[in-house]
């Protein structure tokens, strides 16, 4: 059996709290910028994302471009990103936890997959998915308590 001093255990400790400081630092960061991008363009429209229980999917780039992501790390919360109205296309991964999808060699080759989309100035919408990747629509609206 192993046995640890209070220094290994305080030093986990605050590697820990370094650690988790840091990635909240990100997130936080993440979470202005699209704040900032919003304030800058309030006539940006917005795409929510709703988490799904073992699916989901994240859009990576928006016309080759980082996006303006907010709701970083959010959970129980729906997250999203803002853009400009007018055409684009947007880069999206779909993750499966299922292992009976993920490891499949099928859904690996269409993991990641690109979306042509079109929208209006200030208008909400919805990108809807299920566990599919590339099955994709772009629904006008809010989710609830939004």
């Amino acid at each position: 059996m192993w046995w640890l001093d209070v220094e290994t255990i305080l030093g986990g400790i605050l590697f820990l709290a370094i650690f988790a400081g840091i990635f909240w630092f990100w997130l936080a960061a993440g979470n202005m910028s699209a704040k900032k991008f919003k304030n800058n363009n309030p006539d940006a429209a917005t795409i929510w994302i709703i988490g799904q229980r073992y699916i989901g999917v994240d859009i990576r780039k928006v016309d080759g471009k980082k996006p303006k992501k907010f709701g970083y790390g959010l959970i129980t919360s729906p997250g999203g990103i803002y853009l400009l109205p007018g055409s684009h296309v947007l880069y999206i991964e779909h993750g499966n936890m299922d292992p009976a999808v993920y490891k499949d060699p099928e859904y690996k080759k269409i993991k990641f997959s690109e979306m042509g989309i079109a929208v209006e100035a200030g208008k909400d919408y919805i990108l809807e998915y299920n566990e599919h990747p590339g099955q994709y629509a772009l629904v006008e609206g809010k989710p609830e308590g939004k």
